[in-house]
Order: structure tokens, then C-alpha cells, then sequence
């Protein structure tokens, strides 16, 4: 789940980026008016509302396919209908994460293209570079947030409260340096920077897709041991706390210092004022 956080966060942020600095570019490099700018964001608009409608077809579509894989597998009725929470091998990952893979590089590649095409003369390139980052964008992040919601239904309010709250403060951070950037770097590096962080990034799908199955499974046999609290208290039956002092050896090792304290100096038992008054 933190996997998924961080790279729906990177996605988004880069995704932020393209969209803030858009008026900017194109009144740089094309000297469009107000209004026109305000037209260049149409297409982005539209990769929007077509990456929507297009995700939530396929995330339903590999989520039945996945599903009849599974209920053919474990010998499970056709018409039962199967619930996450009891059903923790259920490749959930696998059928959230199939059309991930060339979603992903198409919103890496129309970034790249994005940053590439500016200098064009041609601004039907760029344009159409928003709406392909517009698009993917979108894709990526409603199949990353109905995956995490996948993985946590019982906390789901809590769980997007810190999706959001980290994919604004990430985006927020990206929008902050994309001017140093700028002035650093041309505006084809600036952009081909924030792809190859997705880029980095995307190693998480591979090792959600591999190994997520397994580490739910483990997490269930680790959950059946008892709460956290159990578990903590488990610990002492380890190697480590084995070797660590017990409580009782440290107290009775520091009340015979206490004691050898008071034997070499005999005077602090004496009360002041008693001293005083007998004499």
C-alpha cells in the first residue's frame, strides 16, 4: 500500500506540473492571448473525461476476467459473488494492475514528447502531448485509488485522507522547484526530469504484481497471532530480549549501589536539623 501511495503521489505530481505550467509555455513560446490560452487546456480536459470512461471499463472488465480465473481455479459457483475480506489469495493486484504497464509509458512518453515539442512551431503537438498526459494521468490514478482501496476497505476514509494529503503536498513540492528547473535546465530536461522520476518510480507495479499475493498471505497468518499488541508481547520470546537485562537483575544491581553508597558515606543518613538540635 505505501508503494502504491508513492507512486500515485509521483504520477500526480508530474501530472500537476504539466497542467500549472501550461500558461506559461504556451505564452512564451507562442504568445497566445488570454482567451486562447484558456482554450489550450481543452484538450487536457478531454483526456480527462475520455481516461475516466476508458480506465473504469477496463479496471471492470480485468476485474471479471481475474475473477472467473479464480472462481474456476477454486472451484467457486459462477453466480457467488466473492468478498475480498474473506478471500486474502484473490490476485487483486493482477486485476487492477493489467493495463498499467502501457498506461504508465504512455504517460511517461507523452511528458517526454510534452517538454520536447514546445520549441515546435507546431502547437497542435504539444496540445496533443496535454491531452495524452491528461489521459494517462487520469488512468493512473483512479486504478492506484481503487486498488488502495482494495487492499483497506475497513479504512478507507482514513487511507485517502493521507492519499490526498501526500499527493498535495508532492505536487505541491513539484510545482514549488518547476520554476528553478526552468531557469536551470531548458524547459525538454525540465520535463524529461519529472518522467524519469515516474519512471524510477514504476518498479513498484512489477514488484506489487509479483509479490503481492505472498505478502497479504503473510500478513493474514501474522494478523491470526493476535492484535499488535499481542504481538509485541510475543517479542520476548526472541534471541534479543533474551540477551537483554531483565528488570528484576537491574534493580537489585542498582539498590546494592544504593546501599554501597550509603556505607561509604555514613553521614548522609543524618538528618540536619537533628544535628542541630542535639547540639
Amino acid at each position: 500500500m505505501l508503494g502504491s501511495i508513492i507512486f500515485g503521489a509521483i504520477a500526480f505530481a508530474t501530472a500537476v506540473v504539466v497542467i500549472a505550467t501550461t500558461a506559461l509555455c504556451l505564452e512564451s513560446y507562442y504568445s497566445l492571448s488570454t482567451i486562447l490560452v484558456g482554450a489550450a487546456f481543452l484538450p487536457s480536459g478531454a483526456g480527462t473525461l475520455l481516461g475516466f470512461f476508458v480506465i473504469s471499463f477496463l479496471l471492470d472488465r480485468d476485474y471479471n476476467t481475474v475473477e472467473s480465473r479464480y472462481k474456476a481455479n477454486h472451484d467457486i459457483e459462477k453466480d457467488s459473488k466473492l468478498k475480498f475480506k474473506h478471500n486474502f489469495d484473490f490476485p487483486i493486484e493482477r486485476a487492477r494492475l493489467r493495463n498499467m504497464w502501457w498506461v504508465t509509458l504512455l504517460f511517461i512518453g507523452a511528458t517526454i514528447g510534452y517538454g520536447f515539442s514546445l520549441p515546435s512551431k507546431h502547437i497542435a503537438i504539444p496540445l496533443a502531448m496535454q491531452f495524452l498526459v491528461a489521459f494517462g494521468a487520469t488512468a493512473i490514478l483512479l486504478t492506484n485509488g481503487v486498488l488502495i482501496s482494495d487492499l483497506c476497505p475497513e479504512n478507507l476514509v482514513s487511507v485517502t485522507a493521507i492519499i490526498n494529503l501526500v499527493r498535495y503536498c508532492t505536487g505541491a513540492l513539484a510545482v514549488g522547484v518547476v520554476q528553478l528547473l526552468f531557469v536551470r535546465f531548458d524547459t525538454r530536461y525540465t520535463f524529461l526530469i519529472f518522467a524519469l522520476t515516474t519512471l524510477v518510480v514504476t518498479p513498484i507495479l512489477v514488484i506489487q504484481w509479483m509479490f503481492g499475493v505472498k505478502w497479504r498471505m503473510e500478513e493474514k497468518n501474522k494478523s491470526k497471532d493476535g492484535t499488535v499488541l499481542d504481538r509485541l508481547k510475543g517479542l520476548h520470546g526472541t534471541k534479543f530480549f533474551i540477551l537483554l537485562p531483565k528488570w528484576s537483575n537491574i534493580r537489585e544491581s542498582f539498590s546494592t549501589k544504593i546501599m554501597a553508597v550509603k556505607v561509604k558515606r555514613p553521614w548522609a543518613k543524618v538528618n540536619p536539623r537533628e544535628d542541630i538540635g542535639g547540639g
